[in-house]
């Protein structure tokens, strides 16, 4: 016995089998560890008793390190092991199914396969994966396996029938009528692993009379088709799934049409790719909605021109997915066309999808593939609403007014996005994930909402007339931002809105009321004196509870501006600010910008400033708490400071009635960067138009 514990090389030296088995209980987990690989080196088969005594841990786990003992010790341990099979302690039976899988020796068949019978299905699944790397005389039990009563069981069976080759194909394709979807899942992703020895089962599996069978089979044969290098064998999977587009179960037809354009777009030879034009073209008029959509998207794979005029016809379909998928077919046979006549074809049908609610996106994207620029008029704008581009709509005006109205009155539910564009596995289509579904849905709800919020408020600042009638009925619906955004917007519009405006508040709570006042308080003292005199006559006051918003003074006209510097080292986010205020800004007799600066820059600047002594009478702002600043150098120091590489600054000047909006918009982004992980730096205000220009001279503008 040495000082700290046994000495493991003398008791290895020696031999001494008991010493070293003592040693494995060593309260020091290095001397056990030590003691199991002497054990494994000795071999000694007076080891196996107490390494098997030891390979179940207390709460009924494989003990790894005893495990990986008995296995290296090999041979000795076989028959031991296959005893344990028979052991009371199910744990133990499972841990010796483990074990003999990875010796691997043939001894344990027999007693593995008895082992598939065992009444606990943690023992049965173990005896499956041994099995599974028996080899071929593991396959027959496996098969077998496939119909045990427990589905991890089954699961686990078709995982070992994967590993088999040729062998385990057949009885997976049987396996694909699986009564659990987990199960059948599996076989898929097994499959679909397997590669070219599945290709002519899968084949063969198309003429099954089962309809799930069949579909199954071609979902499988496009995953496998896609990733194929043998040229041969891809070919000879396109004639079947060709003539699979005539199966009489349309759900068949829409898988194969998805396999063919996984398949057919890989094709080299440009007649092989052909073959599939005509029979994807003829199922751009299938009954089946799914089946139009995946011919659309394997036509946009394949990319010939024979299909141009036929999905152009399809952008009138009675279904969005399916006008979604020709449009951007569409854009993606078009950069592959050589005849500019032929791509120029398509773009008049896609500038009109562009009023298309369902399918604007894609037609938009197509358009861009297609290199085409919108103009500034009214089909511009149907493009920048649809790219979420306010600030392009404002500067077009008056045209672009009917375009946002559009977005306004799209109250539609959510486009659902397909499941396989989810990510979700194709058994799920039949079971549905509407968990997944609903997620998707809520962010393209909450997506349109804010759209119609913009929408709203841009045509405020266009001020035309026509937007006043759509703003009051947009106020029957949404919740209260979207409310806000209206009356704002109406508010903009000024008095052609206020009679029509005051209407619509009889109708409304006491909270649109207030907000309407006290915006128009900032913007309009005349109309929301009017406002609130047409409610007083008709007793609608507002409740003569005290508001829990502080009462907002009446803010005077001034002719003086104020200069907002937001500054953060994360792009997006001050390029968030900068896409919100360009929209807002003119509003306020004010302008922004998206500027940046390399930390080089603001040194030089500073010492520049220092030099100088120049002044900054200003505030340095964090979200609501702010400091006095009264040097320019301290100023570009704390910038600079905060940066890393370079920092980006999003710069806004407004008169005062915009100063309160300004603060809003910078504290509401600042919550969402913050809920983000994203951390913004301060915000620094000054009313010196001087300070102003030094510090906007320091920055180099990005837009």
């Amino acid at each position: 016995m040495s000082l700290f514990g046994p000495n493991i090389r003398q008791l290895e030296s020696k031999h001494d089998i008991p010493g070293l088995i003592k040693a494995l209980d060593n309260k020091n987990k290095f001397i056990c560890q030590e003691a199991l690989a002497a054990l494994e080196r000795i071999g000694d088969v007076r080891a196996v008793e107490p390494l098997m005594a030891r390979l179940i841990n207390i709460n009924g786990f494989v003990e790894q390190g005893m495990s990986d003992g008995l296995c290296r010790i090999g041979a000795p341990v076989v028959e031991p092991l296959i005893a344990a099979l028979k052991d009371s302690n199910k744990n133990v039976r499972k841990g010796a199914a483990s074990v003999l899988g990875k010796i691997g020796d043939t001894r344990a068949l027999e007693p593995l396969i008895a082992a598939l019978t065992d009444n606990d299905k943690f023992v049965r699944q173990s005896a499956v994966e041994a099995l599974g790397k028996m080899g071929a005389a593991g396959v027959e039990p496996l098969i077998a396996a496939l119909k045990d009563s427990d589905g991890n069981v089954r699961q686990s069976a078709v995982e070992a029938l994967g590993k088999m080759g040729a062998a385990g194909v057949e009885p997976l394709i049987a396996a694909l009528k699986d009564s659990d979807g987990n199960v059948r899942q599996k076989v898929v992703q097994v499959l679909g692993e397997t590669g070219a020895p599945a290709v002519e089962p899968l084949l063969a599996a198309l003429q099954d009379s089962d309809g799930y069978i069949r579909r199954m089979a071609t979902i499988v044969l496009g995953e496998i088709g896609a990733k194929l290098k043998d040229t041969a064998l891809r070919v000879r999977a396109v004639e079947p799934l060709i003539a699979a587009l005539h199966d009489s179960d349309g759900r068949v037809r829409w898988v194969a049409a998805g396999a063919l354009g996984k398949i057919d777009a890989k094709l080299e030879d440009h007649a092989l790719r052909a073959r599939a034009v005509d029979p994807l073209i003829a199922v751009l008029q299938d009954s089946n909605q799914d089946a139009r959509k995946e011919a659309a998207n394997a036509l946009g794979e394949i990319g010939d021109a024979r299909a141009l005029e036929p999905l152009i016809a399809v952008l009138q379909d009675s279904n969005q997915d399916v006008r979604r998928k020709a449009a951007e077919a569409l854009g993606k046979i078009g950069t592959q066309l050589e005849d500019d006549a032929l791509r120029v074809r398509a773009v008049e049908p896609l500038i009109a999808a562009l009023k298309d609610r369902g399918a604007r996106t894609e037609a938009a994207g197509a358009l861009d593939k297609l290199n085409w620029k919108p103009g500034n008029d009214q089909t511009g704008a149907y493009y920048w609403c649809t790219k979420r581009d306010w600030s392009k709509c404002y500067s077009i005006g008056t045209l672009a007014v009917e375009p946002l109205i559009d977005v306004l009155n799209d109250r539609d539910a959510a486009q659902q996005v397909p499941l396989q564009e989810a990510g979700v596995p194709a058994d799920n289509y039949e079971r549905g994930v509407l968990q997944v579904m609903d997620a998707l849905e809520t962010k393209l709800q909450g997506l349109k909402a804010k759209d119609r919020r913009n929408a709203a408020f841009t045509l405020g600042l266009i001020g035309d007339a026509r937007a006043v009638e759509p703003l009051i009925a947009a106020l029957q619906f949404g919740d209260k931002h979207m409310h806000e955004s209206v009356a704002d917007a109406l508010i903009l519009i000024d008095r052609p809105a206020m009679e029509q405006t005051i209407a619509v508040l009889k109708m409304r709570d006491n909270y649109l009321r207030q907000h309407v006042i006290e915006t128009l308080e900032k913007t309009n003292p005349s109309i929301s004196k009017a406002i609130q005199a047409a409610l007083q006559q008709s007793d609608l006051k507002k409740e003569s509870t005290p508001s829990t918003k502080a009462s907002t003074p009446l803010t005077k006209w001034a002719p003086e501006q104020s200069y907002f510097f937001i500054c953060s080292g994360n792009a997006s986010l001050i390029d968030s600010y900068n896409n919100l205020f360009k929209v807002g800004a003119p509003a306020y007799h004010g302008t922004a910008g998206h500027y940046y600066a390399g930390i080089g820059d603001l040194g030089a600047r500073e010492q520049e400033a220092s030099k100088a002594s120049l002044p900054f009478v200003g505030q340095c702002y964090m979200d609501t708490k702010s400091t006095p600043m009264s040097q320019m150098q301290e100023v570009l120091r704390a910038i600079e400071a905060e940066a890393s590489r370079e920092v980006h600054i999003a710069f806004v000047s407004v008169d005062p009635t915009g100063v309160a909006w300004v603060q809003k918009v910078y504290s509401e982004l600042l919550k969402q960067a913050v809920s983000q992980d994203i951390l913004p730096y301060e915000m620094y205000v000054t009313k010196d138009n001087d300070a102003s220009q030094f510090l906007l001279s320091s920055f180099n503008k990005i837009s």
